[in-house]
């Protein structure tokens, strides 16, 4: 049977991480020129500057994995090392794709990660929709894609077999 997976991340990381990289440079000089030579401020920004590059860069390199296949569905976030999340077929009562309308269902969170009442959400880093997945016991997930096309063709694909919302 046919497996679907997509993997999504921040393609723009690496300018981000770039322009960090010289405004932190940058900073560092003007602070050095403008306060002298005092070893331990020099100490404590470089620590402070270097944890802030650290959180960034933890936050731009974090993605989400999808994979589809006849055991049901599965999911990786954020980061590669993280466990995958399984969804088997026989939790699931509907799943489809749709467009998104985050902050109204799922009120609590950042841009990426949101919660709700019954559930959890992770926005699409580019486009605006999502893999929609209602459980039986009445959860939801979220889960964004940037194919929804292909996404929706592949799970038609399956219908006969598993459960599909006609949206």
């Amino acid at each position: 049977m046919p497996i679907y997976t997509e993997t999504q991340f921040n393609k723009y990381r690496w300018r981000t991480i770039g322009f960090m990289v010289l405004a932190i440079v940058a900073f560092f000089i003007f602070f050095v020129d403008k306060f002298g030579m005092d070893t331990f401020l020099l100490t404590s920004v470089s620590i402070a500057l270097s944890l802030m590059l650290a959180f960034m860069g933890l936050t731009l390199f974090h993605q989400l994995t999808i994979r589809i296949d006849d055991e049901g569905v599965h999911y990786q976030i954020p980061f590669r090392w993280a466990k995958w999340q399984h969804i088997p077929w026989q939790e699931i009562e509907q799943i489809y794709v749709r467009e998104c309308a985050l902050y109204g269902e799922y009120p609590q969170g950042s841009k990426c990660f949101r919660q709700g009442p019954n559930g959890f959400a992770h926005a699409p880093y580019y486009g605006l929709f999502g893999l929609q997945i209602e459980k039986k016991s009445g959860g939801k997930y979220f889960l964004g894609t940037q194919y929804p096309y292909e996404l929706k063709q592949f799970l038609l694909s399956r219908s006969e077999l598993k459960p599909l919302s006609p949206a």
